[in-house]
């Protein structure tokens, strides 16, 4: 019986395959194994439930059955000789045998060469035996170039199995990764926290929890592992993955793994990467202004301000010493009720390079009397801890943070807004969602809501849109609604803003497409400022307010007159 193990790179038998494929965003019949159970069961990536061993087959070496399969050049170069050509960022998509030809072994022979000597059948042998020989099996599938913190975030990742048996709540797991890269960070910036790490790499069993535990207590945290062998498999896999240049790369790809997880691991405090940067493309934040997040969760609004920032400033070196400090220490912060959860947010900002505060508190509860140039935010639908349990509270959590940005935005100096919301925000009937909608279209100018594609949010159904809005009034008595609601982009597209070019250009060029509608406020307060979907707006309202509409009356106009010239020369000439 073939032993199959985590990663190895497998097939479908055909039934199961065909009866599979219509949920598959992908055309190939490979997989990989991403988890094996002991009762002959096993989970394969891009599958939302596990699988018999006997509905897997091996992948035989051959072009005809592993022609999807590549060998990554990104790995590769870290076997190949000094001063030999490093076949970096390639995207040939060739049979990978083909990658192994041209990297050399120390002497002189090629990495196939090795391969071929073994005589193997099947990828996962091969895999098996690279693992062995150097620790590494990256047989890519579905031709997706990944680079090599893709590869090591893996390795992090996949320890979650292991905390969470060892008692570490799914809910927990994010927050002890995070103090222990935190740990890893402060290692390289102060040479006594290098000699701590470098002591719980050698020490193992009670002392090693002893003096994790210490670590952990000195920078005023606490953990739930008490098991010495995962946590020492731990502190090694972190040692072996994450360096000084890389830390903030590899949270932010744990990040996103976790908003994907469906067993509570995902909470509602991380927002897809992909709406966070089209958030921050649209408001288009600038260097001294002041940005502020109410529920700043794991700070991921905050880290792509500063990203987009960093981007469109030469990574801040054009700047006065002085102005620097700003953007890195008062530019940018945020709060966050979960202690806990304010704690992953502050080790992510100072992952990537920034101090701002991420302080812990309950927003509706505190008096701030700054007022901010931007606001981006998910205001919470409900309190969750990290122990999983929940609560409303007695107010009305999510109008009352739009009541807070609302309060909290620069009226000066043009304050805007974005602010992600649950659709059903914008035609509940109670009280309180009436008046709060009453003041987003009368004293605001709110001009624009993007309803999102289905799917954007992994492991929920809810729709969603984001209500973009800036202080004044809304003097064309407008709001455009673009509407990607029933489109379903697959998994790869939803990865890149690209998929939400024709909103850009709506938003900032006023090029409309199809799903643009525009509303004019009249309509909108005789529905007493109910923006429900279901409502049946004509088709001709739809097209009187977009640029195509002009131009067919133009056209019209045009053809009006040659008929009326045409008359009038027709009576001159009798």
């Amino acid at each position: 019986m073939v032993e199959y193990q985590w990663n190895d790179i497998v097939r479908l038998t055909d039934s199961k395959f065909n009866e599979l494929k219509g949920k598959l965003w992908f055309s190939d019949n490979t997989f990989v194994i991403t988890r094996v159970y002991n009762d002959g069961v096993v989970k394969l990536k891009e599958l939302d439930e596990p699988v018999t061993i006997s509905d897997v087959l091996p992948v035989t070496i051959s072009k005809r059955t592993a022609g999807n399969i590549y060998y990554d050049p990104v790995i590769a170069a870290s076997i190949v000789r000094s001063g030999d050509e490093i076949p970096a960022y390639s995207t040939d998509y060739t049979y990978f045998m083909e990658h192994f030809e041209r990297v050399l072994e120390s002497d002189g022979s090629t990495f196939r060469t090795r391969v071929e000597e073994q005589e193997f059948k099947y990828v996962h042998e091969l895999q098996h035996w690279m693992r062995e020989k150097g620790g590494s099996d990256d047989l890519k599938i579905h031709h997706k170039i990944i680079t090599l913190a893709e590869a090591q975030y893996r390795n992090l990742w996949n320890l979650r199995p292991n905390l969470l048996e060892a008692g570490v709540s799914s809910y927990q797991f994010l927050y002890e990764m995070a103090n222990m890269l935190y740990l890893r960070w402060m290692a390289f910036h102060k040479d006594e926290e290098m000699a701590r790490w470098k002591e719980l790499e050698q020490v193992t069993g009670d002392v090693l929890l002893e003096k994790y535990h210490q670590a952990i207590q000195r920078i005023n945290q606490q953990t739930r592992i008490y098991s010495a062998s995962v946590l020492g498999l731990a502190i090694r896999e972190v040692s072996k993955c994450a360096q000084k240049e890389n830390i903030a790369e590899l949270f932010d790809l744990i990040l996103q793994e976790n908003s994907k997880a469906k067993d509570g691991g995902a909470l509602q405090n991380s927002t897809p990467q992909v709406l966070a940067q089209l958030l921050v493309e649209v408001m288009q934040p600038k260097v001294g202004e002041h940005w502020y997040d109410p529920a700043a969760g794991f700070a991921g609004f905050l880290v792509e301000i500063d990203r987009y920032l960093r981007k469109n400033n030469d990574n801040y070196q054009l700047l006065t010493d002085e102005k620097k400090a700003f953007q890195l220490t008062e530019a940018l912060s945020g709060r966050e009720i979960n202690e806990e959860i304010a704690r992953i947010g502050f080790c992510n900002t100072r992952f990537h390079g920034l101090r701002c505060d991420v302080l812990v508190g309950d927003s509706l509860r505190t008096v701030d009397y700054q007022q901010y140039d931007g606001i981006i935010c998910e205001p919470p639908m409900q309190v969750i801890t990290l122990t999983g349990k929940s609560h409303t509270g007695s107010k009305n959590r999510q109008t009352g943070f739009v009541e807070l940005i609302l309060q909290s935005l620069n009226f000066q100096f043009d304050g805007r807004a974005a602010i992600l919301l649950p659709e059903s925000f914008l035609y509940k009937s109670s009280w309180d969602y009436r008046q709060i909608r009453r003041r987003l279209f009368e004293e605001y100018n709110t001009q624009t809501i993007l309803r999102l594609p289905k799917g954007i949010y992994p492991n929920t159904n809810i729709s969603m849109c984001v209500i973009f809005l800036r202080c004044g009034r809304n003097t064309n008595e407008r709001v455009l609604v673009y509407d990607m609601q029933k489109e379903k982009p697959n998994p790869e597209q939803l990865q890149s803003i690209a998929v939400f070019g024709g909103f850009i250009k709506a938003y900032r060029e006023g090029i409309y497409d199809k799903r643009s509608i525009l509303y004019s406020l009249d309509d909108i307060r005789d529905k007493n400022y109910d923006i429900s979907f279901a409502i049946d707006y004509s088709q001709e309202k739809i097209q009187m307010e977009t640029p195509s509409h002009y131009l067919a009356e133009a056209n019209k106009t045009v053809r009006d007159i040659r008929t009326l010239l045409s008359k009038i020369e027709k009576e001159i000439d009798d």
